[in-house]
């Protein structure tokens, strides 16, 4: 909590509204509705133009809720974080990609990740070279 002491009143509030997205794409996974939410997005389709407003908005989307899943007291993987950043951005009518893929390199046991790409950048996720995307369907 002590890094959030440093922060301005804006991106608390940005922290506030990512825990609060955070929690009902927990809420969506765990009641196993996500049929909506989750149609998988090539991300190789072009991307149509980003303005300047509508990348900080991914930015601070980005920011925010990879802050807040180390915060709140539930379990906030890929596929919760990538749901609650898409519900942001298309609240400000942000096209974002829901991807999902599995390790290049096969391991012992079975393990896939989601991330979402807005536009060409990796909004979560992380650093998702080692994955190969599924194709769209």
């Amino acid at each position: 909590m002590r890094a959030l002491r440093k922060v301005t009143p804006r991106r608390l509030a940005d922290v506030a509204r990512a825990a609060a997205l955070l929690g009902q794409a927990r809420l969506r996974t765990r009641r196993g509705s996500l049929a909506r939410a989750t149609c998988i997005g090539d991300p190789q389709a072009p991307w149509p133009p980003l303005s300047d407003a509508e990348r900080r908005i991914i930015e601070r989307t980005a920011w925010a809720v990879a802050v807040a899943a180390r915060y709140v007291p539930w379990r906030s993987d890929c596929l919760v974080q990538a749901l609650a950043a898409r519900t942001w951005l298309a609240s400000h009518g942000i096209e974002s990609r829901l991807v999902i893929g599995v390790p290049r390199q096969k391991g012992a046991q079975f393990e896939a990740h989601a991330w979402l790409l807005s536009h060409g950048i990796t909004v979560t996720g992380g650093n998702v070279a080692r994955y190969n995307a599924f194709p769209a369907a």
